[in-house]
């Protein structure tokens, strides 16, 4: 855990000193780390597709994969986790300050293994998101911050529903 731990801090470190290739204003890389429902990781893009006076909306892509708890659930299968596909738009208050509000919405896909707990069965599930996260500057270049997002998911097959919270922690990198 030591040297992931270092590794992590070095590549941050890195980053932050890293001039933005582009310009730093239009584009957005991202990587994260989740730990609601299970623990994973996702990588991002970001595109700028307004910018005024209420604040700067972009166009959003990630992908994110969760493990869950291996335990046999409720149905008799291990759990695995999920794969998801999100594609949607972000708003933040005050882009250019060095803390800012980010909300998030748009649509969703998931594919579910195993048990995968807050929903009922594994499959493919279509639906939406809504999410609330807090931003902060570690450099002209780097942003991170802690985001909750609220997702409901559709069963492609059956119709069964349920809500996926998620917890997650992300980083930014303005190119």
């Amino acid at each position: 855990m030591k040297p992931f731990l270092a590794g992590t801090v070095g590549i941050l470190a890195l980053a932050a000193g890293c001039a933005s290739p582009l310009g730093g204003r239009d584009l957005e890389l991202g990587a994260g780390l989740s730990a609601i429902p299970g623990a994973g990781a996702s990588v991002s893009f970001s595109q700028r597709m307004h910018s005024g006076p209420s604040g700067r909306i972009d166009a959003i892509v990630d992908l994110t994969h969760q493990r869950v708890d291996r335990a046999v659930g409720a149905h008799g299968r291990v759990g695995n986790g999920f794969d998801q596909v999100r594609a949607g738009l972000r708003w933040r208050s005050t882009p250019d300050e060095p803390e800012t509000w980010a909300l998030r919405g748009g649509i969703a896909w998931l594919r579910a293994e195993g048990d995968p707990l807050l929903l009922s069965e594994p499959g493919d599930y279509g639906g939406g998101f809504l999410g609330i996260g807090y931003e902060w500057s570690l450099s002209p270049h780097l942003v991170c911050g802690p985001e909750l997002t609220l997702q409901y998911f559709i069963s492609e097959g059956n119709g069964d529903a349920g809500l996926v919270p998620e917890l997650a922690w992300h980083v930014l990198w303005k190119l």
